[in-house]
């Protein structure tokens, strides 16, 4: 009766620890993810919006995104996420936000939805974003 109690117990022990593998592998693939959309967030949310093409997923020839030349006349009021970070798949994300922005010389607030693709590299270790960036208009 001991023995089988006692195997039951390591049974019950070493399923613990491996779905406790899996899911420490989950928290820091969703840990680096909540970083990258807040990181992303920060840096639309403070205008540095030339930086924002940083987070595109690189394409397979490696050729640099072109960065619209008038972000400079755009200045973001505000950001706020609308739907936060839903899986679509194991590594695919989907995050909706709300950016409030005015041009500089025309004091009209305007607002555009981003429906954000988030992608996670497995061989980098790193999200992008795989959908382009909204335009400004």
């Amino acid at each position: 009766m001991k023995a089988t109690c006692y195997r039951f117990a390591m049974l019950v022990l070493i399923s613990l620890a491996v779905s406790g593998c899996q899911t420490l592998s989950e928290k820091k693939s969703d840990m680096q993810l909540r970083e990258t959309l807040y990181s992303y967030h920060s840096t639309v949310r403070w205008g540095l919006l030339e930086h924002a093409y940083q987070f595109l997923k690189p394409n397979d020839e490696g050729a640099a995104v072109s960065v619209p030349e008038d972000l400079d006349t755009i200045r973001v009021t505000g950001y706020d996420v609308v739907l936060p970070p839903a899986y679509l798949t194991e590594t695919t994300v989907t995050q909706t936000a709300k950016i409030s922005y005015v041009f500089i010389d025309k004091p009209v607030e305007r607002s555009l939805t981003d429906i954000q693709q988030w992608e996670y590299d497995e061989e980098l270790k790193l999200w992008f974003r795989t959908n382009p960036i909204p335009e400004f208009k």
